[in-house]
């Protein structure tokens, strides 16, 4: 309705300035509620993402069918800041082709839809951190209790592209030394 309508009255026509509030109050709402769709799709990624401390380096390091780096010399705690920043440079391991056995040629599509395993290492006294990742049925398939799990690393045999490996350096924020489990 228009204010010169007739037929409006004083009782329905919106105080002066209401009008504002209501749009601000909207747009205020309108934002909290894509705030919390951003962090809900934050947190269900990061839900797939488990730092395992420096003690399982060594375990995490032995698949029984992808190679892994060598030349390690030490391990690091990686920290929830340089998983963070992992997690925001992800999708740049789409581009890195795996050189090594036994899917050679290969990308991982989508590598947030794996569940990820990160521990730190050393080489050559550099830091990197080492990802064990995997398809998720995997693990339910595996195992009931999935958070205990978590903090031990996961060992899955063969798989082809349903298992990978890589290093990523903090500071290059590059992906290096994909490999692909080896298929049965």
């Amino acid at each position: 309705m228009f204010a010169s309508d007739p037929k409006q009255t004083c009782s329905n026509r919106t105080p002066p300035g209401q009008d504002t509030v209501n749009m601000r109050r909207n747009t205020q709402c309108l934002c909290l509620l894509l705030l919390a769709f951003g962090l809900a799709l934050n947190v269900s990624a990061m839900e797939r993402a488990y730092i395992l401390s420096p003690d399982q380096a060594n375990q995490a390091l032995k698949r029984c069918s992808r190679p892994t780096p060598k030349n390690v010399d030490g391990t690091w705690t990686v920290t929830p800041a340089v998983v963070a920043q992992l997690e925001q440079d992800l999708n740049k391991l789409s581009n890195l082709k795996s050189i090594q056995c036994c899917v050679s040629g290969e990308s991982v599509r989508n590598p947030s839809a794996f569940v990820r395993q990160y521990v730190g290492v050393t080489i050559r006294g550099r830091k990197y951190v080492y990802i064990n990742a995997f398809q998720g049925p995997i693990i339910h398939r595996a195992t009931d209790n999935v958070d205990a799990m978590m903090h031990k690393p996961f060992m899955v045999c063969d798989g082809g592209v349903s298992a990978w490996g890589a290093l990523y350096d903090p500071e290059t924020r590059r992906f290096s030394e994909l490999a692909f489990n080896g298929v049965a």
